[in-house]
């Protein structure tokens, strides 16, 4: 087992689907589709992330920072390529981060949650997360047989 630190990420304005997809992974992934280059590159440098980037000119400034500038447009692909390039871990926990806010989610008992999810949700699920920063609830659902498939594909 490493005790390096999980790599974490800033995705530019182009790859807004593969910052969703690796905050699902649980990695720490800032994105904001409106950054500017310059901001971008400065968030990187300050806060130790790895620059995602399809914009080449982007990537060329970004010299000494780490970097990978992804060429396909297919998430599956994008995936793929970050799992080569930086041996990302497929086995980690997952969902543990707000898909909107990139906060860590906490566990929050069922009647915390009763007002805001939906009756049948309540009635057939006992784990419940919230993000601490924008409330957001998760629970599990049929997305995660999804979520899996998808990331059993990217393993073989």
């Amino acid at each position: 087992m490493s005790n390096e630190p999980d790599p974490r990420f800033l995705c530019d304005a182009m790859l807004g689907r593969l910052a969703r997809w690796l905050r699902i992974l649980g990695y720490d992934v800032h994105y904001d589709s409106g950054i500017s280059d310059a901001r971008a590159l400065t968030l990187c440098q300050r806060q130790g992330r790895v620059l995602l980037t399809r914009d080449r000119a982007l990537a060329g400034r970004a010299r000494g920072l780490p970097r990978l500038l992804i060429h396909s447009q297919r998430l599956d692909e994008q995936l793929a390529e970050m799992v080569r390039a930086l041996h990302l871990d497929l086995t980690r926990p997952r969902l543990t981060r707000c898909l909107i806010c990139n906060r860590q989610t906490q566990s929050v008992p069922r009647d915390e949650v009763a007002e805001v999810v939906p009756p049948y949700v309540l009635a057939r699920t006992r784990e419940f997360t919230r993000c601490p920063a924008c409330g957001r609830v998760y629970w599990p659902g049929t997305h995660r047989t999804r979520i899996e498939a998808r990331l059993r594909s990217l393993m073989t």
